[in-house]
């Protein structure tokens, strides 16, 4: 629920905060929950090389592929320049190869397993060929192969391994963003999904939306939790309906909604909600009509931070609670009261 009057100046206070301590999701993450919220997100299967990352994919260290060089290197000095040195097993030096296979496969799953296998065994078959060219082949064919079958194996278990841990890390992330209820995103994947688009507001424009379900609690009472849960996830579908090219919704808290139209005009927030009114007034699953009151705001040049904006259209939302509820209100960029826009029907 929207916060009392009395204490709208500590929300927003609350807000600013929050909106701080809420890392941006890098551009190169593309999985969004409403379109994963569902166990078949989980069946990746081999088909899928890259593991999902919902909050940001980790930068391999400088210390890590320096191992790997290093892991790498160490078998080809031996052979090629401490043949002698190290005797007629230096062929198991090889086995070392196996470290970039872990720790790639760590960073990248199966993608990182598969690269590390192939820079292995062409830098094996490049020393075999010079070693064999210089006269100095090794002789134990059989140790030889039996040491390449042993890193074979132990790369792709290393990746299978891998593969399983990002699995489970990626549901816990989804799990983390993800409302339980409507399948929608839940607060935090919004600030995450926010924070970007503020950052281009200037020169692509921004709206939020916030939605309220009026006389949600009444409803509740009235038809028992799963009453009201059915009320949610129909709103939750409806939103996702009409949400335009471009725009996400997500479930804010209880009955609230929250959506953003990054690149959309005041005009374009207006029609949307409407078009959300008159799709809830046309519901025909609900156990009784109901109505929902909007609050819109879109970015100006005085809003520094994504709270702002947030707050902005929490005020026009309070102004249309004000109005008698079942209404649309944009906030004013003056700082005068929320009033709606000259538009017909609202």
């Amino acid at each position: 629920m929207p916060c009392p009057s009395s204490d709208r100046r500590r929300c927003r206070r609350l807000l600013r905060v929050d909106s701080r301590r809420v890392q941006p999701v890098p551009a190169q993450i593309a999985h969004d929950p409403v379109r994963h919220s569902g166990t078949g997100g989980n069946a990746r299967g081999l088909a899928s090389l890259t593991p999902t990352w919902h909050f940001g994919r980790p930068e391999i260290p400088a210390r890590s592929i320096a191992l790997c060089a290093g892991a790498l290197a160490v078998p080809v000095a031996a052979q090629v320049a401490f043949a002698e040195s190290v005797g007629e097993h230096e062929v198991l030096l090889w086995l070392l190869a196996v470290v970039p296979a872990f720790l790639l496969a760590y960073y990248r799953g199966w993608r990182g397993a598969a690269t590390a296998l192939a820079a292995g065994m062409a830098l094996l078959s490049l020393t075999q060929v010079y070693l064999s060219l210089s006269g100095n082949a090794v002789e134990d064919r059989l140790m030889l192969l039996v040491v390449v079958g042993f890193f074979i194996l132990l790369s792709l278990a290393g990746g299978w391994v891998m593969d399983m841990l990002h699995n489970a890390r990626a549901s816990a992330e989804r799990l983390a963003l993800t409302d339980d209820l409507t399948g929608l995103p839940n607060r935090r994947h919004a600030h995450m999904r926010l924070e970007p688009l503020f950052e281009r507001a200037p020169a692509d424009g921004l709206s939020v939306l916030f939605f309220d379900l009026d006389h949600f609690k009444a409803y509740n009472d009235r038809y028992g939790h799963p009453g009201g849960d059915r009320v949610l996830s129909a709103f939750a579908t409806l939103l996702a309906q009409k949400a335009p090219a471009g725009a996400f919704a997500c479930r804010y808290g209880g009955e609230e909604f929250l959506a953003v139209l990054g690149g959309g005009g005041t005009a374009d927030a207006v029609e949307f909600a409407r078009s959300v009114r008159t799709g809830l007034s046309r519901q025909e699953d609900l156990r009784e009509p109901l109505t929902v009151s909007v609050g819109i705001a879109s970015w100006d040049a005085t809003m520094t931070t994504r709270g702002e904006i947030l707050a902005a259209a929490d005020a026009a939302l309070y102004a249309a609670k004000a109005a008698g509820r079942d209404a649309i209100r944009v906030h004013r960029r003056d700082g005068a009261p929320a009033e709606p826009l000259p538009v017909t029907g609202i």
